[in-house]
């Protein structure tokens, strides 16, 4: 997987400065039924971050780092992922620790805190898996918040599937520089590179996961602040983690988010702030039960124990077996917005 098939948009900037009209009127309409989609912000547009990269790097602070250990099963192309808390890490630490671990250099090491990281933020705690570098929305420098819906990263829709991986380097990285064509197969290679080395033999990479806060400017009012967005969701005064507040993700090479779908079924919207390329996988909601039956068949155990299994997010179901089995997916690159606006 080394292109975008979900639907993908791209809004005026008039468009743009409402997010639930946009949501409402345009991307409901179409990716409701895909599971997964790709908002691309119009020219010009910048999200505003509260610190510059390397204080960005001495402030975050990543309380319960976890390290995703992957077991095989007996079916090739499927796996199951446990997770072991690790010690306290700041950001800076993680990139040092991830950048000695990519097999590939970061596209822009020089920029920010050095590392193979990527940052994330999101809201709405992904339907998918990830592997990420920091981002904003879910990846390495990442965030996201919740919404409606729930499939893969994105705009997941009512009980949709997802799994995002990050191929980038993870540093603080955009995607490489050269032609969109040296980009596409750089990635597509990297894809490659994450399902081979998938199984107990290969170093559990860390997940910076679940670190409560976001990047965006505290006075940025702009529309799309995933920590201000105009949702059903303002109107509960409990404060939900993930759901009504946005939360960071750094990932590293390898590290990702397991199939699973959201929280209350809700959409997640990611926003990747640094990092080098993440991708994503998204089950159509129309496919959901003969992705559920399919992945029934090869955790039985697990399912007979908890009929919910999928939401423990540690599902792990490689596209050829997707593809074997005769269900539809659609996949996303996500990528850093570059400094230009593009």
């Amino acid at each position: 997987m080394a292109e975008t098939t979900c639907p993908v948009f791209r809004p005026t900037e008039q468009e743009f400065k409402s997010f639930r009209r946009y949501i409402e009127d345009v991307v409901d309409r179409i990716a409701g039924k895909a599971g997964l989609c790709k908002i691309i912000p119009p020219p010009g547009w910048a999200a505003r971050r509260r610190d510059t990269a390397e204080e960005m790097c001495k402030s975050v602070y990543i309380p319960a780092p976890i390290r995703q250990c992957v077991s095989s099963t007996r079916s090739n192309g499927v796996y199951s992922v446990d997770v072991v808390e690790n010690p306290p890490m700041t950001l800076a630490e993680f990139k040092e620790y991830a950048d000695k671990r990519a097999p590939f250099p970061s596209s822009t090491a020089s920029a920010g805190c050095p590392g193979s990281a990527a940052v994330g933020v999101r809201r709405g705690r992904s339907g998918g898996v990830s592997s990420a570098d920091p981002a904003e929305g879910g990846g390495a420098d990442g965030e996201g918040g919740g919404g409606r819906g729930g499939g893969g990263g994105g705009c997941g829709y009512g009980g949709g599937y997802g799994f995002s991986s990050g191929v980038g380097s993870a540093g603080s990285a955009g995607t490489q520089a050269g032609s969109s064509r040296t980009e596409e197969s750089e990635v597509a290679r990297r894809v490659r590179m994450f399902w081979r080395s998938l199984g107990p033999n290969s170093e559990a990479p860390v997940y910076g996961a679940d670190t409560l806060g976001t990047l965006f400017a505290e006075d940025d009012n702009d529309a799309w602040n995933v920590g201000r967005l105009d949702t059903i969701l303002q109107l509960l005064k409990a404060n939900l983690p993930g759901i009504t507040t946005p939360m960071l993700y750094a990932g590293m090479w390898r590290s990702m988010f397991a199939f699973h779908v959201e929280d209350v079924n809700l959409y997640s919207i990611n926003y990747l702030h640094r990092g080098d390329p993440k991708s994503w996988y998204g089950i159509p909601p129309g496919s959901r039960q003969r992705f559920e039956s399919l992945a029934q068949a090869f955790f039985t155990e697990e399912f007979r124990t908890c009929k919910h299994h999928m939401r423990h997010k540690t599902t792990m179901i490689s596209p050829l077996q997707i593809q074997k089995a005769g269900i539809g997916y659609c996949t996303a690159v996500q990528a850093r917005r570059k400094e230009g606006g593009s």
